[in-house]
């Protein structure tokens, strides 16, 4: 699941961290990232399942990656998608087909999603607290 998120005065906010050192910029965009999915994080945890808790303990995040003038979080499962202890959570969010693959007609099992819902409804919050927190950030540095 994918979403974006813009956030209100980004450009200005923007400008303010090209001015500071890339190091301590760098800084303040994950630690305010991290403050964001946090929210998003509390929120995916109430809706995951909870038919024996260890979904639940396996959510984490993950912020920081840069790519050509993006900045993103990740909320996921500790192991990664399909990975690990908790790799049936994936076929919740996503769906699956039941059966084996050589069979011609496999039942279709709908997805039940956890992070798309918990996204869209705490996204406006954790935009706030990123720009809460950037701000402050780029005051503490200057």
């Amino acid at each position: 699941m994918k979403g974006r998120v813009t956030l209100e005065g980004g450009a200005e906010l923007n400008r303010k961290l090209k001015a500071l050192d890339d190091k301590v910029s760098k800084k303040i965009v994950t630690k305010a990232l991290r403050a964001g999915a946090k929210i998003i994080l509390t929120a995916a945890k109430a809706a995951a399942p909870k038919q024996s808790g260890v979904l639940k303990k396996s959510l984490k995040v993950r912020a920081g990656k840069r790519k050509k003038g993006t900045v993103r979080f990740v909320v996921q499962t500790a192991s990664g998608d399909f990975k690990g202890e908790s790799y049936y959570a994936a076929f919740l969010e996503y769906g699956h087909k039941a059966g084996s693959r050589k069979l011609e007609n496999r039942k279709d099992i709908p997805a039940k999603p956890y992070l798309g819902p918990a996204f869209d409804s705490k996204k406006e919050a954790a935009a706030k607290a990123i720009a809460d927190s950037m701000r402050q950030g780029i005051k503490d540095a200057a």
